[in-house]
């Protein structure tokens, strides 16, 4: 569920509810157009949406192309503070629309450390399958860490890439 102001709540195992706010953004070569104008999900009318193009990711740039897109998971209404919860179930179900291309990753995040997996809308992603170093696995793997957010990752290629997507649901099994 969504409120008009981006907060965002999703259920845990258990019958937990993870919650908090709603983020998105990218390097300077990218472009992220939020729903409803403005610079954040504030004006989004209930909808986990964004669209707009990734920047390549080439030697030339030092690999700089990306776009991030998530929600803080222990965060309550009104609150600019996010806090950390603890995962228990074994894994994600992270269903969108416009997300098979360009690529993207789920994303596990603690801080200034990121764990993260290819994304496949609508397919769980087991927690063991998430490890540090995307970009050259395998990296360390995620062992159920107390984590801040949930994110989606659009790495940049070699070109330029356009993007749409819709966040339909997270749930953790």
């Amino acid at each position: 569920m969504v409120t008009n102001d981006g907060f965002v709540r999703m259920p845990a195992k258990g019958g937990a509810c993870w919650s908090g706010y709603a983020f998105a953004g990218g390097d300077k070569s990218s472009t992220v157009t939020f729903p409803g104008g403005g610079m954040d999900f504030s004006k989004s009318m209930g909808k986990l949406e964004i669209s707009g193009t990734v920047g390549s990711a080439t030697a030339d740039n030092m690999y700089a192309g990306n776009v991030y897109f998530g929600f803080n998971v222990g965060q309550t209404a009104g609150s600019s503070t996010a806090g950390m919860v603890t995962p228990t179930g074994t894994s994600l179900t992270i269903t969108c629309t416009g997300c098979a291309t360009p690529k993207m990753r789920a994303q596990l995040g603690a801080g200034s450390t990121t764990w993260c997996a290819d994304l496949t809308s609508g397919t769980a992603i087991a927690y063991t399958a998430f490890t540090q170093e995307c970009y050259n696995r395998p990296g360390a793997a995620y062992a159920k860490q107390p984590i801040a957010s949930i994110r989606i990752s659009i790495p940049g290629a070699a070109t330029v890439a356009t993007f749409d997507m819709t966040l339909m649901s997270v749930t953790e099994q």
